[in-house]
């Protein structure tokens, strides 16, 4: 609207000249936290991302929440489970009932390594453990190959 030459003041959704676009917003901000190898994604993703409840728009009710997650470049579910140094993405995408969206960037993870524990094997009830580094046993065992 133009009120004088020169000057145009720009009146919003309503008539309100304070009310701007519909916006929406998360009660809890999506984020993708860390994620060690042999973890589930979603283990990994703040509470509600995926609930309408978490959002509220200016501009109608929230109609629509899709997470979007990868793995390494390819898409995944919330429940896979990760490798170590697997690149990790999530997004999501929030829309009303009056049409407006927001795209959510949850983050991106590089999955460490995870916790591993010694392997452990029992030769005739004795039992023996490797942790990568030693070989330990309780009692006497002997090992033998076969030719096949």
């Amino acid at each position: 609207m133009r009120v004088a030459p020169g000057v145009t003041v720009a009146v919003g959704r309503g008539g309100n000249p304070r009310q701007g676009s519909p916006v929406i917003l998360a009660a809890i901000e999506p984020a993708l936290g860390p994620l060690t190898a042999g973890a589930q994604i979603g283990t990994a993703l703040s509470d509600g991302i995926d609930q309408t409840s978490n959002y509220t728009s200016t501009g109608g009710e929230i109609s629509s929440v899709t997470v979007t997650i990868t793995v390494d470049g390819a898409p995944a579910l919330a429940d896979d489970i990760v490798d170590r140094d697997a690149v990790v993405t999530a997004s999501v995408l929030v829309r009303d009932d009056q049409g407006t969206e927001r795209l959510f960037d949850a983050g991106t993870q590089v999955v460490a390594p995870g916790e591993s524990a010694p392997a452990q094997v029992v030769f005739d009830g004795a039992p023996v453990s490797f942790d990568g580094a030693f070989l330990s046993f309780n009692g006497d065992f002997e090992i033998a190959a076969q030719a096949a």
